[in-house]
């Protein structure tokens, strides 16, 4: 198969305008689920990069033990209890793009009681699957394999270990041609992390090649990150959703090398304290 790099021309053109007369509305409805009582940082870092990355309105269900710390320190966010299932279906219903994953926990009890909702209201809304929430797909594949099908628009970000239990073996197959048969076979969009991570998208013939990244990025919370810039990113260009997952990884990448130029680790908070002004910077480029 054919590897097409990722350059910065291309997220240059895909990079929305945001118009004169727009407002929080026009820029992606969001929907953010996981942190639970241990792991509430991740969902926090996902939510700082999705209003970094210009997402117009983001909800978090999360444990409730977290909702304090969520208003003190990301205050444009509202937050709604995850066990109060009423409150998550209609977050649900009025979001147009859901992330779920970033510090979840392995219960497979919420889950399936997550994933029962996704089912009902999210099969035709864009829906990125990442962190905790891969593993427990994978730990139950085999019983929703069918339902995998009946998304539109799915977005699964694994990295390596995530991506052996998906493939069910401990030794996955790696080959693009085998990826791409995977993803056909699930209809799914796939975001491969690794050192050199790549894309690929269902029924294509080409795969994508990721041309950024460095070794300061190997720490907790970069995926949260990268996770929460796809869906602000999907939530600004609903009508082209391969530019939007190919220009957030792209971004997330290009400025942890900025950062890590001058800086042993690059944090996933200093990438989100960034990104508006990286972004910034495209958006003259492409002279908006």
């Amino acid at each position: 198969m054919q590897a097409i790099k990722i350059t910065e021309n291309r997220v240059v053109d895909w990079l929305p305008q945001r118009s004169r007369q727009s407002y929080k509305g026009s820029y992606g409805r969001l929907l953010l689920i996981g942190g639970n009582a241990n792991m509430g940082g991740a969902i926090q870092m996902a939510g700082q990069a999705a209003l970094a990355g210009g997402a117009g309105l983001i909800t978090i269900a999360t444990d409730p033990v977290n909702v304090p710390a969520i208003h003190a320190s990301l205050p444009e966010l509202m937050v709604v209890d995850w066990s109060d299932l009423k409150q998550v279906q209609a977050a649900l219903e009025s979001s147009e793009v859901i992330l779920v994953g970033p510090g979840m926990g392995r219960s497979l009890y919420r889950w399936r009681r997550i994933s029962q909702l996704l089912y009902q209201e999210a099969r035709t809304k864009p829906l990125i699957i990442d962190g905790d929430a891969l593993t427990m797909l994978a730990a139950d594949i085999k019983d929703q394999v069918a339902r995998l099908e009946d998304f539109n628009h799915l977005i699964l970000t694994p990295h390596p270990g995530e991506w052996a239990r998906l493939y069910e073996t401990t030794e996955p197959k790696s080959d693009p041609a085998s990826v791409q048969a995977w993803c056909d076979r699930y209809q799914v969009y796939l975001v491969k992390k690794s050192e050199a991570s790549q894309v690929y998208l269902p029924g294509q013939t080409a795969y994508y090649q990721n041309t950024c990244g460095n070794p300061g990025m190997a720490v907790g919370g970069s995926g949260d990150t990268l996770a929460g810039m796809m869906a602000a990113f999907i939530g600004q260009s609903q009508d082209d959703l391969p530019g939007a997952i190919l220009s957030a990884l792209y971004c997330h990448s290009a400025l942890a090398d900025q950062i890590y130029q001058d800086h042993y680790v690059v944090r996933p908070s200093a990438i989100a304290a960034g990104l508006s002004a990286f972004m910034r910077g495209l958006s003259r480029k492409k002279g908006v």
